[in-house]
């Protein structure tokens, strides 16, 4: 809770916006090719996170959609548990960008976004991608680099989530750059 409402302060523009955060099992699929057939397989692998208009919003005002933020809560799979209050701050950053992402297409956009982010891994990975830079230029770069490298590093972490991570996500490093860029701006900007 306390992680949600620090990331919330620096979100004044999500005031008015119901977001939900609900703990849930989370799984993604990722395709693999192997290496004799060309038939594409679908495997399962949990998430931390993931953020969702509500599965109603097609019938809702633009205004009145309201967000789910899940939340893996099977913490043997992902050691949500020994995630920081830096690392948390940074994810629900990450997730928030989701939000505020979501809130400014049409209803057609989102039903769109999610066919694409479905199916396409180049489109998925620009998303993230995108999102963890709008979360480093609000001013979270340092939370996002925390929950990105404890990704990359800690043992708990299945082998399989990292391999997503590092297909679909920045780098620790590459995360540090932005980071960086992001710092220099606002020094130069003061």
């Amino acid at each position: 809770e306390k992680s949600i409402l620090l990331t919330l302060s620096r979100y004044p523009e999500l005031n008015e916006t119901k977001i939900n955060f609900k703990e849930k099992p989370l799984w993604t699929t990722i395709s693999t090719k192997p290496k004799i057939t060309f038939i594409f397989t679908e495997e399962p692998l949990s998430v931390t996170m993931a953020t969702r208009p509500n599965y109603n919003f097609i019938f809702k005002k633009k205004e009145q959609i309201e967000y789910n933020i899940f939340i893996h809560n099977e913490k043997s799979e992902n050691c949500v548990a020994e995630l920081s209050l830096k690392s948390q701050v940074g994810v629900f950053s990450h997730e928030l960008e989701h939000v505020i992402d979501y809130a400014s297409m049409s209803k057609m956009q989102i039903v769109l976004f999610g066919f694409k982010y479905k199916y396409s891994e180049k489109f998925r990975s620009d998303v993230e991608k995108r999102m963890d830079k709008n979360a480093v230029n609000r001013g979270f770069g340092r939370e996002v680099y925390n929950f990105t490298s404890f990704v990359y590093n800690n043992k708990c972490v299945l082998e399989e989530y990292k391999e997503y991570k590092k297909r679909i996500y920045y780098s620790p490093e590459e995360i540090l750059e932005l980071v960086e860029k992001y710092e220099n701006s606002s020094k130069i900007s003061n």
